[in-house]
């Protein structure tokens, strides 16, 4: 009897084995592993503590997911409410300006009734950042990145009607966009994005062309451009909605730096460089347009912030303060180098870098506030991606300049430079990524038009779908 009893298990046994390397070949095959424990060099797999013979011959293992080192990390986190959220949003803004009402709105209405319905807003976009794109080389490339060497009269008049045409075109895409019912949240981001690097962009070309050459007056205009940008930004996040005021740095700002950059193109740049005797020192008109620009620039800013508090008078507005504490972080970073680390060659001779190098970190931000916006989710702007170049460089040049210790491996200017391609690819990395996500979740490819349908199963419902699937096929066996 004994005999029968340890044969009966004996073959109980020899099939749950056989059941084990079964299923281990399975879950080697999908890429699945066992939670093992390895002690004296012997691998011991954890079983359940009883199986009745009566049941199905398996053993449950704790299993773990091997997470691939995936550079492409979503920005987009897969979760149904979010890629509701990206299906269902609409961008709400409202520019009251005269000038906008009367001369850049039916302007664009009139183009864009002759462009083909199948013509995507997108490309407008593109072809808009483009044609900004191509002053800012020719300006680098004729006055140097010192700004030093004194501007053309024909690029000041080729960079306003560049100018002109990419506010043109970055009023068309979305009225072609409607005319051809294809708005969607990629539109609203991919504009935007590319408005965001324009407002740094906008301020090299300008500031070659009123014969710049100093940091601290780059840094006045940084102050003009972006500060408003960032602070209309963050009132869309909280509001949920803009509203432009009648006179504002987007339409009639826009004409200001177009009649300036003509009335460059037939004075020269020297007009722009003579000076004004004020409290006994000689102040030069480029470094006064600079004090005038950062000031309007700062009013804008409490402009914005006034009508967040009108509109959220019962909330609590504390948390919501601190999204602006980041851009503060970053003025700081940067005045900071120019005050600190002024033994630098890249900040006292090569002050666009240094433009370049903040603006693309100001970029990142921005698209990740819109991202947030499109998705309607908090928005962290404190990410190893944009808090690590604002620490580093400060850390770096307060031991450097501070301190006095000395670093064997690079210097403040390869620093500087690191960083700057830092700030560059990782951009670059966003905009590809976010993108390819988006494309995805809506099912639109960005370069052709595709319509809004009302169908019974939404696209978001389709994506999710193909999500869930896909995991059962990874966990199922």
């Amino acid at each position: 009897m004994v005999c029968f009893d340890l044969l009966k298990n004996t073959i109980f046994f020899s099939g749950v084995l056989m059941n084990i390397i079964n299923k281990l070949k399975k879950y080697k095959k999908n890429k699945i592993y066992f939670q093992i424990l390895n002690k004296k060099n012997k691998i011991k797999y954890l079983f359940s503590s009883y199986i009745s013979h009566k049941k199905k011959n398996y053993i449950k293992p704790l299993i773990t997911r091997k997470k691939k080192m995936d550079f492409a990390k979503p920005y987009i986190p897969k979760k149904r409410k979010y890629y509701k959220n990206i299906q269902n949003y609409q961008y709400k803004a409202y520019n009251l300006s005269l000038t906008y009402k009367y001369v850049i709105s039916p302007l664009c209405d009139k183009i864009v009734s002759y462009l083909p319905l199948n013509l995507s807003s997108n490309i407008i976009t593109i072809f808009g950042f483009l044609v900004n794109l191509l002053p800012l080389i020719l300006t680098i490339y004729y006055t140097g990145l010192n700004g030093q060497l004194p501007c053309p009269k024909w690029l000041c008049f080729f960079s306003s009607i560049c100018y002109f045409l990419y506010q043109i075109f970055d009023n068309c895409n979305s009225k072609q966009a409607r005319r051809s019912n294809s708005t969607n949240p990629l539109e609203f981001l991919l504009d935007h994005c590319f408005d965001s690097c324009v407002s740094f962009f906008i301020i090299l070309i300008l500031g070659s062309i009123i014969g710049i050459d100093d940091i601290w007056s780059y840094f006045m205009l940084f102050l003009m451009t972006t500060a408003p940008f960032y602070f209309c930004t963050w009132e869309m996040l909280i509001n949920g909605e803009l509203i432009f005021p009648k006179f504002n740095g987007i339409s009639d700002g826009m004409i200001i730096i177009i009649l300036i950059e003509l009335f460059t193109s037939i004075s020269g740049t020297n007009f722009w460089k003579k000076g004004f005797m004020i409290f006994n020192s000689q102040i030069s008109i480029n470094s006064i347009f600079c004090l005038i620009g950062m000031c309007s620039g700062l009013f804008y800013c409490g402009l914005s912030i006034y009508n967040v508090l009108i509109k959220q008078k019962n909330e609590k507005m504390i948390k919501k303060f601190l999204h602006l504490i980041f851009y503060c972080l970053l003025i700081i970073c940067f005045g900071f180098v120019i005050m600190i680390g002024n033994k630098s060659q890249i900040v006292s001779i090569y002050p666009k870098v240094i433009v370049l190098l903040f603006g693309f970190e100001f970029a990142k931000v921005m698209g990740l506030m819109y991202l947030s916006i499109i998705m309607n989710k908090e928005f962290q702007p404190y990410t190893i991606i944009t808090v690590v170049p604002i620490l580093c460089i400060m850390s770096f040049i307060i031991l450097h300049n501070i301190f006095k210790y000395e670093f064997n491996f690079t210097n403040e200017d390869g620093i500087l430079i690191f960083f700057f391609f830092y700030n560059f690819v990782a951009w670059g990395h966003f905009m590809y990524y976010c993108f390819t996500q988006m494309c995805e979740i809506l099912n639109i490819n960005i370069l052709t038009v595709s319509r809004r349908e009302q169908n019974d199963v939404s696209v978001v419902d389709i994506h999710m779908s193909t999500i869930l699937e896909e995991k059962k096929t990874e966990l199922s066996e």
